[in-house]
């Protein structure tokens, strides 16, 4: 006898604009702009596997492109009981060391270029 599992997609995109501060808000001049796009599959009751993209522009002269890729995943170890895993490699001229807002470690690498997060919920 086979098991029937319920699957479930869900897909979010998002857009965003942002503009430089100004005295008077008609001469503002937009500056930022980003685009997000995430998506998450799950069989239930196991586990979601996710994925998203970031495209951005962070409105600075120079070094101003600022991307991003996540992958990760979700488990369900018991009931209320969930681990996730989520890997983002950040990518772009912004990201390159030259920028103060993301400054060389002494080891030659950009601090929080890469990101882990491992985290265990759990619901009582």
């Amino acid at each position: 006898m086979k098991k029937a599992a319920l699957s479930f997609i869900t897909v979010l995109a998002t857009i965003g604009f942002s503009s430089e501060s100004s005295a008077i808000p008609v001469f503002a001049r937009q500056t930022g702009m980003a685009c997000n796009v995430a998506a998450e599959w799950g069989v239930l009751p196991h586990g979601t596997i996710q994925a998203g993209f970031r495209s951005a522009k962070t409105g600075d002269l120079l070094n101003n492109v600022d991307n991003a890729i996540m992958v990760g995943g979700t488990y369900d170890l018991a009931m209320n009981v969930k681990l996730a895993l989520n890997i983002t490699q950040q990518s772009g001229s912004a990201w390159n060391g030259l920028n103060a807002a993301h400054p060389l470690q002494p080891n030659g690498q950009v601090a929080g270029k890469t990101a882990s997060t491992l985290l265990l919920e759990v619901l009582f």
